[in-house]
């Protein structure tokens, strides 16, 4: 995810599903893409995993077709996986990074804004999951030091 030795550059590899080769590089300043969402007008929201001291928290959107950044989604970032559910309209990213702790943050994919932030406590939450069929949002999230945890359950209002 880092470009050229420079730790605050990033890149989405686009590769040809034909033949397996790279076609090209969509470069991303401060974010280094861990997580990838497909979302409405070709965007690809990425899970950047930016922990807030070298590179500020943040969620970066991209156009997929012109490879220009859509927009930078302040105060949510140190994203693993993200997700997008097209019935909600919603991006949902596993925060596991935040400055402050970790959070799932939930992202309007239309006017790509940060809607809501929900903390969670302690554990490692880096994966995020949506239901289709009844909007529920899972995040498996670990004990301290290790061991079996559990799965938060979210249901929008």
């Amino acid at each position: 995810p880092e470009l050229k030795k420079d730790e605050k550059k990033g890149g989405v590899a686009v590769i040809d599903p034909r033949n397996g080769k790279l076609v090209k590089i969509l470069p991303v300043d401060n974010c280094h893409p861990a997580g990838l969402a497909v979302g409405p007008n070709n965007n690809l929201l990425l899970g950047c995993t930016a922990d807030g001291k070298e590179m500020p928290p943040i969620i970066t959107i991209v156009n997929a077709k012109t490879g220009k950044v859509v927009k930078n989604v302040a105060d949510i970032g140190g994203a693993d996986m993200v997700t997008y559910n097209p019935t909600t309209g919603q991006y949902y990213t596993g925060s596991r990074n935040m400055p402050g702790g970790p959070v799932l943050g939930v992202i309007d994919a239309k006017t790509n804004t940060l809607v809501q932030k929900i903390a969670l406590k302690g554990g490692n939450p880096h994966s995020v999951a949506v239901n289709h069929a009844n909007n529920h949002v899972f995040v498996p999230q670990s004990t301290k030091g290790g061991g079996c945890g559990c799965v938060l359950v979210f249901a929008p209002e």
